[in-house]
This record gives C-alpha cells, sequence and structure tokens, in this order.
C-alpha cells in the first residue's frame, strides 16, 4: 500500500486551551493558523536572538 505524503490539509482541528482541560475543538484554515501563529510567535524570536547578540 503506497502512502501519499504530499496531501496538506486545508483545515486543522485545534483544542482551544491545554491539553488536559476540556475546551472546545475548532476547525481553522491551515493558511490562518500558520500566520497567525507566525505573527505572535516570530516576533518574540526575533526579539530574543537579537537580544543574544547585543
Amino acid at each position: 500500500m503506497k502512502i501519499n505524503l504530499q496531501h496538506i490539509p486545508e483545515e486543522i482541528i485545534v483544542h482551544l486551551g491545554p491539553p488536559e482541560d476540556e475546551c472546545r475543538n475548532i476547525n481553522v484554515f491551515l493558511v490562518d493558523y500558520i500566520k497567525n501563529t507566525a505573527s505572535s510567535k516570530l516576533p518574540l524570536f526575533f526579539r530574543q536572538f537579537f537580544n543574544r547578540l547585543y
């Protein structure tokens, strides 16, 4: 059986809370999830990175 690993889902399921909490799961477009995650995490990464340089 051949498995196609090149499929990228259009939507993903996101759990709204810590793994152990009983929270809602929502469907989110993958593109929106990546944009939102990158916009919230990358500034912190670059601040920490540049703080180490100087």
